[in-house]
């Protein structure tokens, strides 16, 4: 079995990074899925748990290739990558950066410097790696198919055991794999699986779509992460009826059932998870501990915010990244695990409004892709799927998050921008007409992947 496992995995190293090396959507793909990838390498291949950074280094260097690919291929490249959400991105994680001259924390600086490189893949590195509306369509599907697989990679790794009702591998005596980076994944995958909607009916799409939800709610129920799989099922139910249009009472209909069913599905999953592994898993689902995990933020909250309202100083210039620890009465506390309120507390209130002006942006792209797509079954789901994604990560980076771990909130808001600019300033448009339902439409013979000509 472990040889078996290991040939598995390694073929899946292998497969993304040359598809990322020749397409840089794979390579966004990449690194959206590294942190749960990573694991999966570690439990599988005994050299990536020798050397837990290999795996970092490995990703780092195919994204890196893959973003020179991009800029040899895309038409006019740096369109929206420059936007003003990417500029008040960087002017946050600077002031951050800065901040460590009067931040009262023993352990900012260190934590700075580890951050620093995934701050360069995430927004220096992977916005450049999508270029239009069509790329999201294919990043779905690669989530689903390469998510899918590094899950069940995971699951049926005998390596990962269960530990205060938590799946985990451990790679040293004293250092746990991260039970939230495969809870993230689970959530994920039951999100694109209960939004994305094939533009063909091919049996082979809905056989990936029921194994993305069986094995994303598996993993977020074994990884014990009870926000991940919280949101990922709100996340879900709320943007499911804009996935696809509801022409008539039928459609609406089976929309309906359609929500039932994926809530069927979630909760028989549930309940056999939860019979197996002696009831540990359920342990961790049981109300005293969720409101014993809700009670730890909010006492988490009003420790900064006390020390921020008793610092006027404070109010423009911030207490200092990572004051929190310094401040907090939970010395077990390293961080908030609140993004939005760690950057208005500790780097100050212009800090705030930028990232709010930066989630702003992100929500006006969305509504204007969602528009030009509306019409276009696939890439209305494609679209869909993906601001369903960058919700979720809001959701999360504000349940666990710190700032320099925040790197995949950043990147799905700053993709969302990107692509709008870029749509509005190359004049891409996608095309009706994906489908035997909408064949109505001819493509226009000057359209090019997927997208009309620039008028």
């Amino acid at each position: 079995m472990s040889t078996i496992l290991l040939i598995f995995v390694l073929a899946l190293l292998l497969t993304i990074s040359v598809g990322a090396m020749k397409r840089p959507v794979w390579g966004l793909t990449f690194v959206v899925l590294m942190y749960a990838f990573e694991q999966s390498l570690q439990g599988a291949v005994p050299i990536f748990r020798a050397q837990p950074a290999l795996a970092n280094y490995w990703t780092a260097v195919v994204v890196a290739i893959s973003a020179y690919t991009a800029i040899l291929r895309q038409e006019r490249p740096f369109v929206g990558y420059f936007s003003g959400a990417w500029m008040l991105s960087m002017i946050i994680f600077a002031w951050a950066a800065a901040s460590l001259l009067w931040t009262p924390s023993a352990t900012a600086r260190g934590m700075t410097t580890d951050g620093i490189p995934y701050f360069i893949l995430f927004l220096v590195l992977a916005p450049m790696l999508v270029d239009s509306t069509e790329d999201l369509r294919s990043f779905v599907l690669l989530m689903m198919w390469f998510g899918t697989l590094v899950a069940f990679s995971i699951v049926a790794n005998p390596e990962f055991n269960i530990e205060s009702g938590r799946l985990g591998l451990q790679i040293s005596f004293k250092v746990r794999s991260s039970p939230l980076a495969m809870g993230e994944l689970g959530g994920a995958l039951v999100i694109l699986a209960a939004l994305y909607n094939a533009p063909t009916r091919v049996a082979l799409v809905s056989v990936l779509r029921l194994a993305a939800l069986v094995f994303g709610t598996i993993l977020v129920l074994y990884s014990g992460s009870r926000g991940q799989l919280i949101f990922a099922a709100l996340i879900a139910i709320a943007f499911f009826p804009a996935s696809r249009r509801i022409k008539s009472v039928f459609s609406f209909f089976f929309t309906t059932v359609g929500l039932v069913l994926i809530a069927a599905s979630v909760i028989l999953l549930a309940r056999l998870v939860f019979r197996s592994e002696g009831g540990m898993v359920e342990s961790r689902w049981n109300t005293e501990l969720l409101a014993q995990g809700t009670e730890v933020r909010r006492e988490n909250a009003l420790d900064l915010l006390a020390a921020f309202a008793r610092n006027p100083t404070a109010w423009i210039f911030g207490l200092g990244w990572n004051a929190f620890s310094f401040y907090t009465k939970a010395s077990t506390e390293p961080y908030s695990h609140a993004v939005l309120l760690d950057i208005l507390c500790e780097l100050g209130i212009p800090a705030f409004v930028a990232m709010l002006a930066i989630i702003w942006w992100a929500v006006q792209a969305s509504i204007r892709l969602f528009r030009s797509v509306a019409e276009s079954p696939a890439d209305r789901s494609a679209v869909t799927s993906f601001i369903a994604l960058a919700a979720y990560q809001v959701l999360l980076s504000n349940k666990q998050g710190m700032l320099w771990a925040a790197g995949p909130l950043f990147l799905h808001l700053l993709v969302l921008i990107r692509i709008d600019q870029r749509n509005a300033v190359l004049g891409y448009t996608a095309l009706p007409g994906d489908n035997a339902d909408d064949a109505e439409t001819p493509p226009s013979p000057d359209a090019k992947e997927g997208f009309a000509a620039p008028t």
